[in-house]
């Protein structure tokens, strides 16, 4: 195999990951990815907390190490989208780069090739998540594979004690990335006893012991600084209930497959499934290649029981977190079907050679396809397309601060001024910062006003509007009531009727939501400033494409565009790095 191959595969992966970031197409936008840039800056612009609470989830450790790496990236091309996605690149191409060498090592340099092929070439689903810098399941797969290599070769191979401080290190660190890399230490664990069974006092043992610990040392100082939810996941403790989990994984394996995978998509399922049974009967024959293939096959079952009965799944039958949290076992499965397809291909049947090329031809066009829809899904104006990367702020204050208030010491006055202190326009961080800090509490608009006026009548003006909550509670749930309810003698009552309008339907910016808050027949007094706010709104819903904002905005009655399109740029250039 050549020197070049693995530049050239990284070289691949950067191209065809590049032409659905260059196109926006599906890639932008999951739930986590820019809250979790908005720690990103809280650390760089040195706000005023306990840094061990900066992280967005306690028990999300690969999360915080991602928020970390962000930061070289925000260096660079500045606080923007590309460095986010330039983010999620640098950890795809080095998980690429550790499965091509462990593959090259235990299965070949044909196996090699193909599983980098197959890694670039995707399926949907996983070209996505390797866009999205979330630092959870997708990106905790690195570990999969060290800790499976280094692993192997302290079973397999005689290694030093070296070797076993970098598996324990690995072992370690990878845990408190992701607790899924437990599924894959507990096969590893088990191979290296079972071939030392006869020395089970080994010192290497020590040293392998002695790098877990010293690798998990992040999550000890977590646990120790009083974070205790990092023993939890989404609030629901490990092994909580073994009924309630089986019951909620069921669902989430069932409506997500049966709904998403078409007849090519089942073809492909089938022959993944095929090609791993026939490799490990038949293939996959000699003593060390057999025993990784075992040990990949075993991490798959411990990842099995886990999924189903530890908290993994979370019901609902969720699709995008579904195939997100078994981002694991595609990879550890495509390890697989590469090592037999080298090995078919070295077959001295001439039908099982040209089998096993016409079944990886199959794959990689299918990938090809997927990288194709997702391109063509975006926008063709490139010129836009990198204006809109380089230029839209690549963080989301509103999802992390949810988190963030409930960690932070103080009363509610103390924690705003605290989170004022971010480096940003005022209009994008104070409204996002009084609707975290008032989520969940029993204030009446009256009292969110008092708090606002904390930071002087000046900046209040922007806080204000993030008061939107307050009153959709009281009205429960009724924006036209909830305008009705403003007090016409009130000063600031036009921007209660903006924040109204920025808060909506359950803050969330969806546009089936946006019609109908459209639809509010607000008082004639207020109506401007509502659907001000509700300008807010169209720019989250189009913030990646303009032209269907334009669309949209265009298609209202002329009084109801003009405050549209006020709100609409205001929030635009708010979110826009000079």
């Amino acid at each position: 195999m050549r020197r070049t191959t693995l530049p050239l595969l990284l070289l691949l992966l950067v191209v065809a990951r590049a032409l659905p970031v260059l196109a926006l197409g599906d890639v932008f936008y999951y739930g986590e990815e820019l809250p979790k840039s908005a720690a990103t800056k809280a650390i760089l612009d040195g706000l005023d907390v306990p840094y061990h609470h900066l992280n967005y989830m306690p028990h999300e450790g690969g999360g915080f190490v991602v928020i970390h790496l962000r930061m070289l990236w925000f260096a660079l091309v500045g606080p923007s989208l590309l460095a986010v996605k330039l983010t999620a690149l640098t950890t795809s191409l080095l998980i690429l780069a550790a499965g091509y060498r462990v593959a090259r090592h235990w299965f070949g340099d044909v196996a090699a090739l193909i599983f980098g092929l197959l890694f670039v070439l995707a399926p949907r689903a996983v070209q996505c998540f390797s866009l999205l810098s979330t630092g959870t399941h997708f990106e905790s797969v690195l570990f999969l594979v060290l800790v499976l290599h280094l692993g192997a070769r302290a079973a397999f191979e005689e290694r030093g004690h070296g070797a076993h401080l970098l598996l324990g290190l690995a072992v370690g660190f990878g845990t408190y990335f992701s607790y899924q890399t437990v599924a894959i230490a507990i096969p590893v664990a088990a191979a290296i006893l079972w071939t030392r069974r006869r020395a089970l006092l080994d010192p290497r043992l020590g040293s392998a012991l002695a790098g877990v610990a010293l690798g998990a040392l992040p999550l000890w100082l977590t646990l120790a600084a009083g974070a205790g939810e990092a023993g939890q996941v989404r609030d629901v403790p490990l092994f909580a209930s073994l009924a309630d989990s089986a019951g909620r994984a069921a669902k989430d394996v069932v409506v997500p497959l049966r709904e998403n995978l078409g007849g090519l998509g089942w073809l492909a399922f089938a022959l993944h499934l095929g090609l791993i049974a026939y490799g490990g009967l038949a293939v996959v024959r000699d003593g060390a290649r057999r025993s990784v293939y075992r040990l990949t096959l075993a991490y798959v079952l411990v990842f099995c029981v886990f999924f189903f009965f530890a908290g993994l799944s979370i019901g609902g039958g969720t699709t995008f977190l579904f195939f997100l949290r078994w981002s694991g076992v595609w990879l550890a499965g495509t390890l697989l079907v590469a090592a037999v397809l080298a090995r078919m291909m070295a077959g001295e049947a001439p039908g099982v050679r040209w089998g096993a090329r016409a079944a990886l031809a199959f794959l990689l066009l299918l990938g090809v396809v997927e990288t194709v829809r997702l391109t063509a899904g975006g926008r063709a104006s490139l010129g836009t397309n990198v204006d809109l990367l380089l230029h839209t702020k690549g963080y989301e204050y509103q999802g992390y601060l949810d988190h963030l208030v409930h960690r932070m010491e103080g009363n509610l006055a103390e924690r705003l001024a605290v989170l004022a202190e971010y480096d940003d326009d005022d209009e994008m961080v104070l409204p996002a910062v009084v609707a975290a800090l008032i989520e969940g509490t029993r204030l009446k608009p009256a009292d969110g006003v008092k708090l606002c006026r904390t930071l002087g009548d000046e900046r209040a003006q922007n806080a204000m509007l993030g008061l939107g909550g307050l009153h959709y509670r009281r009205a429960k749930g009724d924006i036209g009531r909830a305008i009705a309810l403003l007090n016409v003698a009130d000063p600031d009552a036009p921007l209660h009727a903006r924040a109204i309008g920025r808060f909506g339907t359950y803050g969330r910016p969806m546009v089936e939501y946006l019609e109908a808050e459209l639809a509010v027949d607000a008082p004639p007094r207020w109506r401007a400033e509502y659907h001000r706010g509700l300008g807010y709104r169209v720019y989250r819903i189009f913030q990646l494409d303009p032209d269907g904002a334009e669309a949209f905005l265009s298609k209202q009655a002329p009084a109801v565009e003009a405050a549209l399109r006020a709100g609409y740029e205001e929030t635009r250039r708010a979110w826009r790095l000079d």
